[in-house]
């Protein structure tokens, strides 16, 4: 199956305008390696890494954070450390691919693309290209970091298969919710709520497993908890990963079914029309920028709040 026209010029006009996207790739393969080598420079012996994981991995709010913890070896204890990352690697899977479709829908350039020859679909598959490609770039070098600390390679494939399969994910959640709605914002704001709904149901089934409660297969259930399941360094669980993988071919093909059933600049999700007259607060750019920004700035507000409550928890 070819690639619809266009999608290499536009794969490579998203690449020039993403350099940035190097730096969050290179930060997200580099913290579990720092985290690593600080695990290994602070707990020399078994006795002591032993210690601090019978500590930290019966603390609620480090396993709300973190996730469960499978031993106390430093592999094993720096892939726990971890746990927060493969949010992060979601979360920018999902922001790039919306950038990419949504966004420029949005702002115009889409429609004045679309006079030349680009296909249908081109602008989806080029924002998923440079997604995936970004996604397996930061597991690989993740992978050899992990491997030059002298890590077990099979478990340092495995960390990097896990924080892949999440970014393949929500790419694919980022793209379904780029065709429901008419704003990048509205987009975004799909897509992120249900990145922190998996967050939820994984912290949630972890902290029902660690009090023996009867929820504790929300971990299976959430794909974040799933990919936890993987057991780098410990089990190493291959299978799960592919079990994880079934939900993004579905997605994506949803994707592209949406994409070709609604006209440029239209979402599956109706807008509901304001009123005739605006107020009067909005008549100054302080009001405006209020009225624009207010769903953003609630969402961080509620978000930095949740990470304010278990930082000091953890505290």
């Amino acid at each position: 199956m070819s690639l619809p026209a266009g999608t290499g010029a536009l794969l490579h006009l998203a690449l020039r305008r993403d350099r940035l996207l190097l730096v969050w790739v290179l930060y997200v393969a580099v913290v579990p390696v720092a985290l690593a080598a600080s695990i290994a420079a602070l707990y020399r012996t078994a006795a002591a890494r032993q210690a601090f994981a019978e500590v930290g991995g019966h603390t609620a709010a480090l396993v709300a954070f973190y996730g469960t913890l499978s031993g106390h070896s430093a592999a094993e204890l720096a892939s726990w450390r971890a746990g927060f990352v493969p949010v992060v690697v979601g979360l920018i899977a999902l922001l790039t691919v919306i950038r990419h479709t949504r966004a420029e829908e949005e702002a115009g350039r889409r429609e004045l693309l679309a006079g030349s020859v680009v296909g249908r679909q081109a602008a989806l598959a080029a924002a998923l290209l440079e997604a995936t490609g970004a996604t397996l770039a930061m597991a690989l070098l993740l992978a050899a970091g992990m491997t030059l600390e002298r890590l077990p390679l099979a478990g340092s494939l495995a960390l990097g298969l896990q924080y892949a399969l999440v970014g393949l994910l929500f790419a694919a959640v980022g793209a379904v919710a780029a065709q429901l709605t008419e704003s990048a914002s509205a987009a975004r704001a799909v897509a992120v709520v249900v990145l922190a709904v998996t967050f939820v149901m994984r912290m949630g089934g972890d902290l029902s497993q660690l009090a023996r409660g009867p929820v504790s297969w929300l971990s299976w259930v959430s794909p974040l908890g799933l990919l936890e399941q993987i057991r780098p360094y410990a089990q190493d669980r291959w299978w799960v990963g592919l079990v994880a993988l079934a939900p993004t071919a579905p997605l994506l093909l949803v994707a592209v079914w949406l994409a070709s059933r609604r006209d440029l600049g239209r979402g599956l999700l109706g807008v509901r029309p304001g009123p005739a007259r605006a107020a009067r607060w909005l008549r100054s750019p302080l009001g405006l920028a209020w009225r624009l920004q207010r769903g953003l700035l609630a969402g961080w507000v509620a978000g930095l709040a949740v990470t304010g409550l278990v930082v000091g928890a953890i505290t």
